[in-house]
């Protein structure tokens, strides 16, 4: 048997690391009987190979993935090493594990309670966490339930005059815009960077279609909104804790999602620690496809995976019909209003993980609704997407 690859899947850095990482490795001359052994520090483990086998990948049984969860392991330098069943060291991979402040230490004083495994196979599940027992409650929420502090009846659609009103209608609501914008130039210079990567190619659109562009953040233009300091101050208020950046996904027209929470999505253990982040690239008009949010909906039961005998996906996310079938059904036994959102360029609306909402259907097809929205995450929590079974892809900011 023989590793010719040993590589971490979800971290631009491959050193220094923080929460769940995901590693891939491809394999030669190994039987799928075979049981490897992990060591880091004082932990050891073993895994068998078809634990390490992603389904999705098809035929292809030289590729396999686990996942390290670095809570586990103290901070500071380690080495990885994956042993063969004859004990020979078939790869080591050196680390410096990272996961600083109080969320860390909680969660990982909760996973050892627990008697998580350190190494975990190419599946990652909402069943391999706690959330049942024991849970770790974030501050804003009680009983995985958001407790109001009444800081006014109704919400505000309107940018808010400071951070302690943000923080409070969050609470409240569900969601918060924000007293800042973000500037009307860095939204049109995005909107310059997509055309012309559309008209030569480089990015791969049709026009007029509610088709999402993922990875803009990668531009100068599309990096410096996923990373705008007023942002990252509120959600550093928010988590009590470091933010860290997931993805961004860009709209031209309106995206005609149904009402949906992104906790399936984009998961984090303990409950509550991500947050949407969705900017107007431009004046959104009546009839564009409008976002919409539910106010008060984050105060619902979270709805994960495993409860509706879902299955992991790839890229067909059509079983996930019946998530949303069950999100409309939760609704409809609330009394909960759907609001649309038509903000100026440049507004920014924040919102937690368990928020429902959508797009609105394109009334005007001509119309489009320019948006980018980002995803973060604290970086002390466990982050997996839960509908795909991978440890999310997180960067410092």
């Amino acid at each position: 048997m023989k590793v010719t690859g040993l590589s971490i899947m979800n971290r631009r850095g491959q050193h220094r690391v923080f929460g769940l990482v995901g590693f891939g490795m491809r394999l030669s001359g190994a039987e799928p009987s075979v049981v490897l052994s992990f060591e880091a520090a004082d932990k050891a483990q073993s895994l068998a190979l078809e634990e390490m086998v992603d389904g999705r990948l098809g035929s292809d049984r030289e590729i396999h993935r686990f996942s390290l969860v670095t809570h586990l392991l103290p901070n500071g330098p380690c080495v990885l090493k994956v042993r063969a069943a004859d004990g020979r060291v078939l790869a080591a991979y050196d680390l410096l594990v990272d996961n600083q402040g109080p969320l860390a230490a909680a969660v990982a004083s909760q996973l050892i309670a627990q008697r998580t495994r350190f190494v975990l196979g190419a599946e990652i599940d909402a069943s391999i966490w706690p959330y049942e027992s024991g849970e770790l409650i974030a501050w804003f929420d009680s009983n995985g339930v958001a407790e109001p502090s009444v800081t006014r009846e109704r919400p505000s659609l309107e940018p808010l005059t400071d951070i302690a009103q943000s923080v409070a209608h969050m609470r409240d609501f569900g969601f918060t815009v924000l007293p800042e914008t973000v500037p009307e130039e860095w939204c049109d210079e995005l909107n310059r960077m997509f055309d012309q990567g559309v008209a030569s190619g480089e990015i791969n659109y049709t026009w007029g279609s509610s088709q999402r562009i993922l990875g803009l953040h990668r531009s100068s233009a599309g990096r410096r909104i996923w990373t705008y300091a007023p942002v990252i101050q509120f959600l550093r208020q928010w988590f009590r804790d470091e933010p860290v950046a997931c993805q961004t996904l860009y709209y031209c027209f309106g995206s005609q999602q149904r009402a949906h929470q992104d906790t399936i999505h984009l998961t984090p253990y303990p409950a509550g620690y991500m947050c949407g982040v969705w900017v107007a690239l431009q004046d959104v008009e009546q009839g564009s496809g409008e976002l919409f949010v539910i106010p008060g909906s984050h105060k619902l039961r979270r709805i994960r995976g495993n409860e509706l005998e879902l299955d992991k996906v790839n890229e067909d996310y059509s079983a996930y019909a019946k998530f949303d079938n069950e999100i409309a059904n939760m609704v409809s036994v609330t009394r909960l209003e759907t609001v649309p959102y038509r903000p100026k360029k440049g507004t920014i609306l924040v919102w937690h993980e368990n928020l429902i909402h959508g797009g609105e259907p394109r009334a005007n097809k001509e119309l489009p609704r320019r948006s980018i929205v980002s995803h973060y995450f604290a970086k002390g929590a466990i982050a997996y997407y839960d509908s795909r079974g991978e440890p999310a892809a997180l960067e410092e900011i």
